[in-house]
């Protein structure tokens, strides 16, 4: 969930939830050789290569999915029975939730660019 996301998801303010952030980044850093962290696109488009990253990364016999696109599409099928209201909370992708998101890039881009702690944390981990 980006910061964006995470305030359209609880109303609260980009300093607050940038603060969030920067601590769970840098907890997370000192966590690194104990994860596989991967990227949401990553997650949703290339799922058994991350399991078989993971499989090695831990030797561990993690089943791959028997039919990837099914389970997505199963995934999404769930996710669109689900109410207008619970979508937003849940953070799926939507035009409404899009819309949000775009409104609040200047204001989270420009508290970014003035509070660098926050993107140096996520570096550490990422690069």
């Amino acid at each position: 969930m980006t910061i964006k996301s995470f305030m359209v998801y609880s109303g609260k303010p980009v300093e607050v939830l940038a603060k969030r952030y920067e601590i769970f980044y840098n907890q997370t850093f000192y966590l690194k050789r104990h994860l596989t962290i991967a990227s949401f696109d990553d997650v949703i488009t290339q799922l058994d290569t991350l399991i078989s990253q993971v499989n090695d990364k831990f030797n561990i016999p993690l089943r791959y999915s028997e039919n990837e696109v099914n389970d997505v599409q199963r995934a999404k099928n769930v996710t669109n029975n689900v109410h207008q209201e619970a979508i937003k909370k849940a953070g799926t992708p939507n035009p409404e939730r899009e819309k949000a998101k775009a409104d609040l890039s200047e204001k989270v881009d420009e508290y970014l660019l003035t509070n660098k702690s926050v993107i140096e944390a996520f570096e550490k981990i990422f690069y």
